[in-house]
């Protein structure tokens, strides 16, 4: 039976029951009594589903790739800092002026490419909040990720430059 589907009130019908929160309206043969039902978790045989629940899942998973695609897109460019840091304890400064050059080349590249990664993950951190009214907290720090990270790594690329090459 299906919903539109003709049922009368003394038909004995072996259906599950929708919750009342899903409740699912079946119009008897005459028109005049609607019959609303309350179910648990089966519909004619199938699994019943919230809509709701499928896209509070989507989001929760597709927050969690994000989470991760920005933590991960962070380790590139801080290794690379790092890096530099303990080279120029080594003599980094005093190396040929392209091994410096190429040096500097890398950390910009990466930082380059890290901050877009974060900015673009940010950005859709937000809007998949506002859509779906999940991790509204933690989506209102993302001007963090979007505008402060990137500004320090910008000033530790400066410092650096200036070790470097000072």
């Amino acid at each position: 039976m299906a919903r539109g589907d003709t049922f009368t009130p003394n038909q004995k019908a072996a259906v599950p029951v929708v919750p009342q929160s899903r409740a699912a309206t079946i119009t008897s043969n005459t028109g005049r009594d609607t019959v609303a039902f309350l179910a648990t978790q089966l519909v004619w045989g199938e699994r019943f589903t919230d809509s709701k629940d499928i896209m509070t899942s989507e989001h929760t998973t597709t927050w969690h790739r994000l989470r991760t695609a920005l933590i991960l897109s962070q380790l590139g460019p801080t290794l690379l800092l790092v890096t530099t840091i303990a080279l120029l304890q080594f003599g980094l400064a005093q190396t040929d002026l392209s091994v410096r050059i190429a040096a500097a080349g890398i950390l910009l590249a990466s930082g380059i490419l890290g901050a877009l990664v974060q900015f673009q993950v940010a950005s859709e951190a937000q809007q998949l909040s506002q859509t779906s009214g999940l991790h509204s907290s933690s989506a209102s720090w993302m001007w963090v990720v979007k505008y402060a990270t990137p500004t320090i790594f910008v000033g530790i690329y400066l410092a650096l430059m200036v070790a470097l090459f000072a």
